[in-house]
């Protein structure tokens, strides 16, 4: 008995150890083997990292580059290697810590984490193919044959980033730059090229329909914009893009998401046949008017003139014909709004695109830009009474007086005054001047050098309309009067 019972507990020793020995062997990590044909790109216009050939982008796989295989949400240990730098080559490599079967779906990628900040891009394709190229890969187990596995044939990397090649204008030149923010939507996207350039490549994740804006750096220092709604980049593909910029120091936000460029000075029209024909412009500086005299004491009712001349001071346009060259003072001028800017007349002496300012946007201009610390000013300009306006972005030229008493309406002129020489730095920084130029009730002008009266678009029922009005002790965006009251234009052009 004593000896069968010993025999057992030994028989049991060995079964234990045989089954010992069977888990050790079952938890000792299985090493695979796995080699696969793969291509970076699966179309023409696809991301493959990444050298322009004409305006095809084409790839070549480095052999010193790691594709990571995962199994579900599971990493293998270990990697594969592209064995010849080509645009298609064979990925080795040994993959352990995963057990691998038929059937089993596995995905490839590169780099393992699949995390790309996007920061230090520095606009080149090879900083991109370095630090930016992220892509992935799907294929299926075939078999599995003595850790050697076989999968369902070839397989083509999809990049999971856009590539957007950005060339950069200022009107019809190129714009060379030193920093280039792309921003979607919420989110800023920095490029800093190591010396300024106009072509600017830049690795995005792929959105739709979203807003996207452009901010460069200029090499002269400047700063200019570029901004476009409903834009799609989709990842994997690569575009490109020209863009013609704005430089910032001109532009004046008027409403949420619109900003303008105001036109050189005020508008003019001018007649040498007694008003017959108009040839229309600009003021040529933006100090001038016409006042008393000439062409705006000498209007009659039909459009026409008693002498020949320049008239810059227009009733409130409601025809296409006169354009409010009229010396009506009749409350009953009646009619829908025709734009200045609009009009093909009009349009043939100073181009196309410009428009009068709304009431709302007035006020906006002048009180809606919270964020704009100096936004106007009243002052005396080469010895001309009126109000500076100044854009989102300004730096007062160095050397200039400094601007007093911003953003308040009960300033006098003289609060601030500026030479003619002085004020060209001012203009060249972004800001513009409105004049107090007058107005004019029929054949008679009042005011000139008090009073600024500047037409909105904006009717205020059949006969008034509104207007900015500014005097020594006020501001008013969004006054209103009679439509039959002569008044100053300045136009502007949407920039966005």
């Amino acid at each position: 008995m004593r000896k069968e019972l010993i025999m057992s507990v030994a028989l049991l020793g060995a079964v234990a150890a045989t089954l010992s020995c069977q888990k050790a062997q079952d938890v000792t990590p299985k090493t695979y083997s796995l080699s696969i044909e793969a291509t970076k790109g699966a179309n023409d216009d696809a991301v493959k990292a990444l050298a322009l050939s004409g305006s095809t982008l084409n790839a070549t796989w480095a052999t010193t580059e790691n594709v990571y295989v995962k199994k579900g949400d599971t990493w293998a240990t270990g990697s594969l290697h592209p064995q010849t730098a080509a645009a298609t080559a064979t990925l080795k490599g040994t993959l352990s810590d995963v057990t691998f079967a038929a059937e089993d779906n596995i995905t490839l990628q590169f780099p393992k984490s699949g995390e790309i900040t996007y920061s230090g891009q520095v606009g080149t394709l090879e900083n991109i193919a370095a630090n930016f190229d992220w892509a992935t890969a799907s294929a299926t187990v075939t078999s599995v044959d003595e850790g050697k596995i076989t999968v369902d044939g070839d397989v083509a990397f999809q990049n999971q980033q856009a590539i957007v090649k950005f060339t950069l204008k200022n009107g019809d030149a190129a714009l060379s730059a030193t920093k280039l923010v792309v921003k979607v939507e919420s989110t800023e996207y920095e490029v800093n090229p190591a010396a300024a350039t106009s072509e600017i490549f830049v690795a995005l994740p792929g959105f739709s329909s979203q807003a996207i804006s452009l901010t460069a750096t200029g090499s002269d220092s400047k700063t200019y914009i570029y901004s476009k709604s409903d834009v799609t980049f989709t990842n994997g593909k690569y575009y490109t893009r020209t863009v013609k910029m704005v430089d910032a120091n001109t532009l004046f936000t008027v409403a949420e998401g619109k900003k303008v460029k105001f036109s050189k000075g005020n508008l003019q029209a001018t007649t040498t046949d007694n008003g017959s024909t108009w040839s229309w412009g600009f003021a040529a500086n933006q100090w001038d008017y016409i006042g008393n005299a000439a062409v705006n004491t000498s209007i009659n009712g039909n459009g026409t003139v008693s002498v020949n001349g320049t008239v810059d001071l227009f009733c409130w346009s409601t025809s296409a014909t006169t354009l409010g060259i009229n010396n009506s003072t009749s409350d009953i001028y009646t009619g829908d709004f025709a734009d200045w800017g609009s009009n093909t007349k009009v349009q043939a002496g100073i181009g196309t695109g410009w428009r009068t300012l709304t009431s709302t946007e007035w006020t906006y201009l002048l009180n809606g830009r919270t964020s704009v610390t100096t936004r106007y000013c009243k002052a005396t300009v080469n010895s001309k009474a009126g109000m500076v306006v100044f854009p989102d972005v300004y730096t007062h030229p160095t050397g200039v007086t400094a601007i007093a008493s911003a953003n308040t309406a009960n300033a006098a002129y003289t609060t601030n005054s500026w030479s003619g020489e002085n004020w060209t730095k001012m203009e060249e920084a972004g800001a513009i001047f409105l004049p107090a130029a007058g107005s004019r009730s029929g054949t008679s002008v009042y005011h000139v050098g008090s009073y600024g009266s500047y037409w909105s678009s904006t009717p205020n029922g059949a006969n008034f309309a509104y207007f900015l009005f500014f005097y020594s002790s006020n501001v008013h965006p969004a006054n209103n009067i009679s439509r039959c009251r002569g008044y100053s234009v300045r136009l502007v052009q949407d920039q966005q």
